[in-house]
């Protein structure tokens, strides 16, 4: 229900807001302007005048009210009415998520198949879905939007197999996912549409788990390219004391390669702390490698080649010790 009553405002001022929660977004219906005591006679003056701006069937701004994203996201919300909740692209922006900005160009919303959608001027898209129970819906950042869950699936088909893995990996990492919730809900699923992602979940599955996909895919690659497979979360000791565990390592060969992944080594508070760990390991006479999961997407040979070479390297500096 619109707060503008509660201001003491008069049905002559300028509408304030009419969301619940958040900042106010200037935007009201045709409704809530008559509970306020506005003719349609009355609305059609201020709209001629210049002081509200029609922006769809029933739906208005104020003149002085700024346009922007969380505007536009409430303005379609409204028209489509409480079943109707962001989604796609849109939802991945209020969860915060790590996706490509082309895929961000519009406002997305679902609702249920039943209902015919209403959109903005081409502003807003919206998607018909068969299945939008009310647990797919939940409110947060002053929007009702799908759930973390439901819109990693909406965004899945989308994203190629790196993109797919920084999503993943993000929301699990940011606590924004619950690791068991998202594969129970791939598990049910089951369609050509999940299949990538199905993939990208394996990765967790694995024993012991990998910190991100990323690790995964690359003892995969590291496989299929034949080299031997390493020891997976290895713990280095000084002595007795614990100093790191690795993401893989070959002991015999005093080898070890981490990934630096898109969450945890970003910052130059991490970059530093990974700095003094990796000269740590170098000190313990550890021979040091790390890549990143772009590295090996893009480069694969080229980090096969060099990890195959520092291994043969250490197999011939053990043969001398």
């Amino acid at each position: 229900m619109c707060n503008m009553s509660n201001h003491g405002r008069s049905p002559n001022s300028g509408p304030e807001s009419c969301s619940d929660d958040g900042p106010p977004t200037g935007l009201i219906t045709t409704r809530q302007l008559l509970r306020l005591g506005l003719t349609h006679q009355a609305i059609r003056r201020r709209v001629k005048s210049g002081a509200l701006v029609r922006v769809a069937q029933g739906l208005y701004r104020s003149a002085q009210a700024p346009q922007d994203w969380d505007q536009l996201a409430l303005g379609a919300q409204m028209l489509n009415g409480p079943s109707c909740a962001l989604s796609h692209s849109s939802a991945a922006q209020v969860w915060r998520f790590d996706v490509p900005k082309r895929i961000a160009n519009q406002v997305e919303v679902t609702i249920p198949h039943q209902r015919r959608g209403r959109t903005l001027r081409g502003q807003v898209v919206a998607h018909r879905s068969r299945v939008f129970r009310s647990a797919d819906r939940t409110s947060t950042g002053g929007h009702v939007v799908t759930t973390a869950v439901r819109t990693i699936l909406d965004l899945a088909p989308r994203l190629n197999r790196e993109e797919l893995e920084r999503c993943v990996e993000g929301a699990i990492g940011g606590r924004r996912v619950r690791l068991a919730d998202l594969i129970e809900a791939v598990d049910k699923s089951k369609g050509k549409s999940t299949r990538q992602l199905a993939e990208v979940l394996q990765a967790y599955r694995d024993e012991p788990q990998p910190e991100s996909p990323a690790e995964a895919r690359f003892v995969r690659l590291l496989v299929e390219s034949g080299i031997e497979p390493p020891s997976r979360q290895y713990e280095i000791f000084d002595g007795t004391s614990f100093v790191a565990r690795v993401d893989f390592a070959w002991p015999e060969k005093r080898l070890v390669l981490e990934i630096d992944s898109y969450i945890h080594h970003e910052s130059p508070k991490a970059r530093a702390r990974d700095s003094r760990r990796a000269t740590r390991i170098r000190a313990l006479i550890w021979n040091y490698m790390s890549v990143t999961p772009t590295q090996f997407t893009e480069e694969a040979e080229a980090v096969i080649a060099a990890v195959r070479a520092q291994l043969e390297l250490q197999s011939a500096a053990a043969s001398r010790r």
